[in-house]
């Protein structure tokens, strides 16, 4: 049923009455997000709350308990519309909605965490016999492929690549190649250890023109080692071998 024009008179005073402190909670820099959203609930529950109640009271004496039912749910309805036409109150209810969402998230439970431990642990277990079985395959050269490789079965191989360049005796190594599921298993070690040591014996420099050479030449120290035949380019090739054929 409609509410009577002095009902509605003091709704709205009280609407005004509580814009009034919405506004000064707002000028208040110091209240927190979390402080504001309690604060809203409390008062839109409360607020709703008497304003049901003084309709309700005021239609006991005069209807039945369905008039009383339909009276509260007509008000309640009036001062959520309003309060939601509101600016200040509408952003408010959306920091309301975005905490509840954030408390629904799903949480991991015991039974999840064991069964992710579990699984990382079956992985390190096949990690490991891999790498253990790799590292007993030999490293093949074929000098006329011009690569290094390990044939890990019949169809999976790695391979280091390497091509002559213009220089006699100046190699260039521009590819090498391992497996995904065989990375970090040591093999590109080998492959790099297996090529620097067939050119020092065979009086070759080494050109390393790939990202994973120059971090194995840096990062295990072996610089120093075989320093003296790794050059970075032709030109610094041609000038090492001149002046080996002079010293000789």
């Amino acid at each position: 049923m409609p509410l009577d024009s002095d009902k509605t008179d003091s709704v709205i005073a009280k609407l005004v009455q509580q814009q009034k402190n919405y506004n000064k909670l707002f000028l208040t820099k110091e209240k927190s997000a979390a402080a504001i959203t309690v604060i809203t609930e409390t008062n839109i529950n409360s607020g709703t709350n008497n304003i049901v109640g003084e309709n309700s009271g005021g239609n006991n004496n005069n209807n039945n308990s369905n008039d009383n039912s339909n009276s509260n749910s007509v008000s309640g309805n009036l001062f959520l519309q309003f309060l939601r036409s509101l600016p200040f109150v509408n952003l408010l209810f959306v920091s309301v909605t975005n905490s509840n969402k954030k408390e629904m998230q799903p949480t991991r439970t015991s039974t999840t965490a064991a069964a992710e431990a579990s699984s990382k642990a079956s992985t390190t277990v096949e990690k490991q016999k891999r790498q253990s079985s790799v590292l007993e395959l030999n490293v093949i050269h074929d000098e006329e492929k011009h690569l290094f490789m390990i044939e890990i079965d019949k169809n999976t191989t790695a391979a280091l690549c390497y091509l002559p360049t213009r220089v006699e005796d100046v190699l260039e190594v521009y590819h090498i190649e391992i497996p995904s599921i065989y990375r970090n298993n040591g093999l590109g070690d080998r492959l790099v250890c297996q090529c620097l040591k067939w050119a020092e014996l065979q009086h070759k420099l080494i050109i390393p023109n790939t990202h994973f050479m120059k971090q194995y030449l840096t990062a295990n120290e072996v610089k120093q080692k075989y320093d003296h035949i790794i050059v970075k380019n032709e030109d610094e090739g041609r000038a090492r071998m001149k002046q080996a054929t002079t010293s000789t």
